[in-house]
């Protein structure tokens, strides 16, 4: 079974379990916290106000960690 399969299944599991917005608001208090670089894998430009992303960076910014400490790290899908 191809490893992003696994990996998408488990993040489809983690949604539906309501679970995915629990552990991304974790990681993002952990860097806010650390004052860490934050690793983005959506481009934090043009997004549409509506989205849960665009609440996400709202609460970065709101909280002290600004555009400065936000890098985007494009994901790369392989398929075999």
């Amino acid at each position: 079974m191809p490893l992003m399969f696994v990996q998408s299944a488990f993040i489809v599991f983690l949604n539906n379990a309501g679970e995915f917005d629990t552990l991304n608001r974790s990681y993002l208090n952990a860097q806010m916290f650390f004052n860490q670089q934050v690793y983005l894998s959506n481009a934090p430009l043009g997004v549409p106000q509506s989205t849960r992303f665009w609440t996400e960076l709202q609460h970065l910014a709101s909280s002290g960690v600004g555009p400065d400490k936000w890098q985007y790290v494009p994901i790369k899908f392989v398929w075999y």
